[in-house]
Order: C-alpha cells, then structure tokens, then sequence
C-alpha cells in the first residue's frame, strides 16, 4: 500500500498502482496528476516520482515487478504486436528512452483491477503454487493493458482517412524484414514526411527506431525460442551485414546475441 506521501524517488523495479478507493495524487518529472478510484498507473525504472493519498479513506494498491521477472514475461508476450511491450522494452533496455509511464484512467481498463486483486490474495496464500499462479496473472494482467493501450491508440487517426497508428504499426512488424519509410508511405497513401511526423508525434519514436525495435523484438525470439545460427540470424530479421545486426544489438541490451541466447534459452 502507498503511504500518506513520499518523497520523489526511483527505484531498479517496474511500479505499477492501483487507485483501490479514494484518490491519490502522483507526481512525475515535477508534474502532478491525479488519479481517481478504479485508475491505473505503469512507471518504468528511470521515472522519478512521488505519491501522496490526501485522506485517510484513500488506499493505493502497489505492484513491484522486477527487471528479471520482466524479462520472462516479455518473452511470452513478444509474439504479440502491441505497443506496451514496446514501452517495456525502451524502459528496460534503452538508455535514452523518454518513455517513462502510461496512465490507464477506469473506463479504459477492462478485467486488470480483477487480476490486481487476485495477485493480493495469491501474495497472502504463500504456498508452492504462490510464484508460478503470480507470474500468470502478471501476463495476463499486462496483456489486459496492453491491450486497452492499443484501443486507445487505435482511436487516434491521421487527419486524412481516419487512418489509426496501429494499422501502420501492424504493417511495419508484419513487414518488419524488408519495409521503408517510402514503401510503407505508399502503402498508405501519404507522404513519407506525413507518416514519419505521424509515427513520431503518436509513438515518441521515429520510423527508423520503431522498426529497429521490431526487429529486436523478433530476434530475441529466435534467441531464446529456436537454435537458429549467429550468421543466418541477421539476415532473417531485417540486417543485411551480422556487424550491423550485433552493434545494434549490443548497444541496444548491453549484451551480444550469443550471451542473450545464453542467458534467456
């Protein structure tokens, strides 16, 4: 539970706080937002933040996730084209990502509050089962919000032909191996200047980081999932050199493939 107020800090874990009953008031990067009852909040590890419930009445559930905790169920839902995995992902692995939170008001949640409370009651049980039902409702409950995150984006349309930006996304990680800026602006219809503004202004990335992270995410699938070689694997996400595909890589996770593959198969 959040404590009356605290001081702003950050922490090694992902925060994630459910609004049980009353309000409370979170602070981030010196802006305060108040979240009321039924409200939901995801902080990455570099958001520094504080929290203050104004009464008494006022309780404020906490989730603590841990970075390794993550990183197995990041796998399980990469296969997914949603765009919370990519919060993760930038939060986790990219230094100088600008992405730090996501705010899910109450009418945009759907079966999350319900998974929160089950994971309390799991906490409380201590049981052998406890680790293994709590790391399932983990993936279920961050795929709940992924995909209420992806409602959401999908209702915000391009000025010209109500085009969402998860049709464009969806595009580019199906065709995530081969596509351009122009082919994907052809694809659309619109200039490659409008479609890469729009990208930036909706995702906070450009075309060219989006796509990367694509391809990431999808080679540390073959990582940790299949014995696919070193020297095919590059070609097979997108990179036409192994050079390119391991400096990306390295810059990206701080590791090499072979140690992701190592660590994670």
């Amino acid at each position: 539970m959040i404590k009356r107020q605290d001081i702003p800090h950050n922490h090694e874990f992902f925060e994630l706080f459910y609004v049980y009953s009353g309000k409370c008031i979170s602070t981030i990067d010196d802006v305060p937002v108040e979240f009321q009852q039924g409200d939901i909040g995801l902080y990455s590890p570099k958001a520094v933040h504080c929290m203050k419930t104004p009464d008494d009445g006022d309780v404020v559930i906490n989730v603590l996730i841990r970075k390794n905790l993550f990183d197995q169920t990041f796998l399980n839902m990469a296969d997914d084209n949603d765009l919370i995995t990519g919060f993760f992902m930038d939060a986790l692995y990219n230094p100088n990502s600008n992405q730090k939170h996501v705010i899910f008001k109450r009418e945009q949640t759907t079966i999350a509050p319900s998974i929160i409370i089950q994971m309390i009651y799991e906490y409380q049980k201590n049981d052998v089962f406890c680790q293994n039902i709590l790391s399932a409702y983990l993936v279920c409950l961050l795929s709940d919000l992924a995909r209420s995150y992806t409602n959401r984006l999908s209702h915000v349309p391009m000025h010209r032909n109500n085009l969402p930006i998860t049709s464009l996304l969806s595009y580019i990680n199906e065709h995530y191996q081969t596509i351009t800026l122009e082919e994907l602006a052809e694809q659309f219809h619109y200039s490659t200047r409008t479609i890469s503004n729009f990208i930036q202004r909706e995702t906070g990335k450009t075309f060219r980081e989006t796509l990367q992270n694509y391809r990431l995410v999808h080679a540390c699938q073959y990582l940790s999932k299949t014995d696919i070689s070193l020297n095919d694997l590059p070609e097979l996400v997108g990179y036409s050199q192994r050079s390119t595909f391991e400096r990306a890589f390295k810059e990206y996770f701080h590791c090499t493939p072979a140690q992701y593959r190592k660590n994670h198969q």
